[in-house]
């Protein structure tokens, strides 16, 4: 049986979860600010303070024009090295999957198992 005493407390674990995301990210953002100041690209740095080691890793985020990469591809203009750049990866769609068919042989390579439940709790 559920409880009031269980929902609250998930409602403020939830809320607790959230702040400390938060926190970590302002503190994490903070510390490699100081510790990449002047830097550019992808880098590590070493640093000790006070009885702590502390390595950081500086991250790029890099986006692509997907048409224009495919229409390099059907031109012929992209290297073996420039193809070795991305990697592909078939994704189920579930709203597709959930529409599927007992009989379809894709169920043959499909396996399921129990994901995270997703948990929405209002007051009334």
């Amino acid at each position: 049986m559920i409880t009031t005493e269980q929902i609250e407390k998930y409602k403020d674990a939830k809320a607790k979860l959230q702040y400390w995301k938060k926190q970590e990210l302002l503190l994490r953002n903070e510390i490699c600010s100081n510790l990449f100041e002047n830097k550019v690209g992808w880098f590590n740095v070493k640093y000790e303070v006070e009885g702590f080691k502390i390595t950081a890793k500086s991250k790029v985020k890099y986006a692509m024009d997907l048409e224009e990469i495919q229409e390099m591809s059907v031109e012929g203009k992209l290297t073996q090295t420039d193809v070795e750049c991305f990697k592909s990866k078939i994704e189920l769609i579930e709203s597709k999957i959930k529409k599927l068919g007992e009989d379809s042989i894709l169920w043959s390579a499909i396996t399921q198992s129990p994901a995270t439940p997703e948990l929405e709790i209002k007051n009334v």
